[in-house]
């Protein structure tokens, strides 16, 4: 794993504290309060797919404006082993997985919580479908972030939800041209 250790070091310190995204309430903007935009900050893996970061923020700040979110995410961009070995700890998985989220608790300002995707599994999956790997990897980042809200993918019904949301946020596939 080639990711910062300061990313992993916030994986090992807040993992007692750490729980599946989906099951959190959805986070909505309380009325009299101030809003405060989502701040993200983000983080690659050395040799993992090119992704600019403007676009990834201005894209996920939009699904959360347009759902009243605001908070903290982090995103930590990573290859297919450093995803694998997360998977394996915290959801008792085996193997690589698109995207993770995890929530960090009850936040009164909003979200907070980080995204981890994969962009090894997002390369493999846009060559299958024939989409510009920075497009397949933001759509993971935009399923991050909907599991962090509070959507949840289980069911059938609430999979096609998800999965309109995240076109309904996605570029165009024009956009994305080398």
């Amino acid at each position: 794993m080639s990711i910062r250790a300061g990313t992993l070091d916030t994986h090992r310190a807040r993992a007692a504290r750490r729980r599946p995204a989906a099951r959190r309430a959805p986070a909505r903007a309380v009325p009299g309060r101030p809003r405060r935009a989502i701040r993200i900050a983000i983080t690659r893996a050395s040799g993992c797919a090119p992704l600019r970061a403007a676009r990834v923020r201005a894209t996920l700040r939009a699904a959360a404006r347009a759902h009243g979110w605001r908070g903290d995410i982090s995103l930590a961009v990573v290859d297919d082993v450093a995803i694998a070995a997360l998977n394996r700890r915290f959801l008792r998985a085996r193997g690589p997985t698109d995207v993770l989220a995890f929530a960090y608790g009850d936040d009164a300002d909003g979200v907070a919580g980080e995204i981890i995707v994969s962009a090894e599994t997002a390369a493999r999956a846009a060559r299958a479908l024939g989409e510009p790997p920075e497009r397949e990897l933001l759509r993971y980042c935009i399923h991050g972030l909907l599991h962090l809200c509070g959507l949840d993918d289980a069911a059938p019904a609430a999979r096609r939800e998800m999965q309109a949301q995240e076109d309904r946020f996605l570029p165009p596939h024009e956009e994305f041209r080398p």
